[in-house]
């Protein structure tokens, strides 16, 4: 996952663009993907940060 998120970025996502990959992926992808969803923004949270 933190692969993706680092891939995103560096090629210019920014955290709006994420969000909404998440949102889709949760619409997809059902319960489980909240769990994943949540820590692939708490990833891109912090590598943004520390950007």
């Amino acid at each position: 996952m933190v692969q993706h998120v680092q891939g995103a970025i560096k090629l210019g996502a920014t955290r709006d663009e994420i969000v909404e990959t998440i949102n889709v992926a949760i619409m997809m992808g059902g319960g489980p993907s909240t769990v994943y969803g949540g820590k692939a923004l708490a990833c891109a949270d912090q590598l943004l940060k520390d950007k």
